[in-house]
């Protein structure tokens, strides 16, 4: 294809037939064979080329009719002009038509003959022809390059991963199974020295799921531009969140979450699981001997009952010396190894104690190490978070 023939192209944006048609001049339907051979010849890449008479457009010559065509003909019986392998399409395109409108029109039809190469048309002037295989190849690559962009955005609504503070160190790991999911965090300061760590764990996959985090972080950016949090109590902050995805989330869907705030002053936790899986808080007594506790989900999930109270299920934890928090979504314990085995809650347990005195940006490196030497070959089939808070002594 020549510069002015791609140059025509670029005139239609990615998402339109037009941007992917291949331009050339038609043959005359009287067209000798061998110059067909030389056309198609001289561009690998060309699969059809428009036929036209004097009446107009008939049809198209296809790459795949000439090159399988029958040579045994012999004599006056021997047709040396390509009218006899021309087609007609059963549906023609608009360049300007949606690449995803195109396709369906291409296969949602009565007829289920096979379809390699349809003519393209702009404003009622033929323009060329476009190959199926080419345009399904497009469309994926289209909704990769989407997916890609959703994939960066999401990416930036998550904020900050990690906070240091003189009293306390956060660290979060955030691995997505696919390019969009329904896991999310949030870590946002809030006055007074307090600060709030969330994980968000959103029912349902991909793109539905995806929304459903931007609406969340969404709505923390409105309380911190529009100094809410200063207003706001927690209780207030947590039950306009759930009126919020009532409201908006399709019926069925709900959302996990646990919610730590953060007194770093007065070394206090209030903690507000919904659903989440269990938090647990490991410690060590005078003579260094472990202690796991677990805090288990004192809510139900976001997103079901308008009428969700999170003051019923308040938990506030007096941290003494030097204590480490840590949550996880249930894609950890969901991993799955080559042969099916889950990597489950004991393995996480195991792994919480051999682990007990690590740093918090250790321990979650090495627990993604443990996950994915885990699952070996196998692929992610959902999001994973974890979360770690440690207090540092007094």
């Amino acid at each position: 294809m020549n510069s002015q023939q791609t140059e025509l192209r670029n005139l239609f944006p990615t998402q339109q037939v037009g941007h992917i048609t291949e331009i050339n001049a038609p043959l005359h339907i009287s067209a000798d064979l061998d110059d067909a051979d030389a056309l198609f010849d001289a561009d690998p890449e060309l699969d059809s080329v428009p036929v036209e008479s004097q009446d107009g457009v008939v049809g198209m010559l296809e790459r795949h009719r000439l090159l399988n065509r029958d040579r045994k003909g012999l004599g006056p019986f021997f047709r040396n002009t390509i009218e006899h392998l021309v087609t007609e399409p059963p549906v023609t395109l608009d360049a300007e038509q949606h690449i995803e409108y195109a396709l369906q029109m291409i296969f949602n039809r009565p007829d289920q003959t096979e379809i390699r190469n349809v003519l393209v048309y702009h404003r009622r002037h033929l323009l060329g022809t476009v190959n199926t295989r080419r345009l399904v190849q497009h469309i994926l690559e289209f909704r990769q390059n989407e997916l890609d962009k959703a994939k960066d955005v999401q990416q930036r609504l998550l904020g900050d991963t990690v906070i240091d503070h003189p009293r306390f160190s956060a660290r979060a790991l955030l691995e997505m199974a696919h390019e969009l999911g329904g896991d999310f965090l949030q870590m946002i300061r809030l006055p007074g020295d307090r600060h709030l760590l969330a994980c968000f764990d959103v029912s349902g996959k991909n793109l539905s799921a995806a929304l459903c985090t931007g609406l969340i972080s969404g709505f923390f950016t409105t309380l911190r531009t529009t100094g809410m949090t200063n207003e706001m109590g927690v209780p207030d902050i947590l039950r306009s969140l759930n009126e919020l995805l009532v409201a908006t989330m399709s019926t069925g869907m709900f959302v996990t979450a646990v919610f730590i705030f953060v007194d770093a002053e007065a070394r206090r936790l209030e903690v507000f699981n919904a659903g989440y899986n269990n938090l647990f808080e490991l410690t060590d007594t005078e003579d260094r001997r472990h202690v796991v506790r677990i805090h288990k989900p004192t809510l139900p999930p976001l997103g079901l009952d308008p009428e969700w109270d999170p003051s019923k299920g308040r938990k506030v934890i007096a941290v003494h010396g030097t204590a480490r928090y840590f949550c996880y979504s249930d894609g950890l314990t969901d991993t799955r190894d080559e042969t099916g085995r889950a990597y489950g809650e004991d393995r996480a347990i195991a792994f919480i104690k051999e682990h007990f005195y690590v740093s918090s940006g250790d321990f979650l490196e090495a627990l993604r190490d443990d996950v994915r030497s885990f699952m070996g070959r196998a692929h992610p089939t959902d999001d994973m978070t974890a979360l770690f808070l440690e207090f540092l002594p007094d």
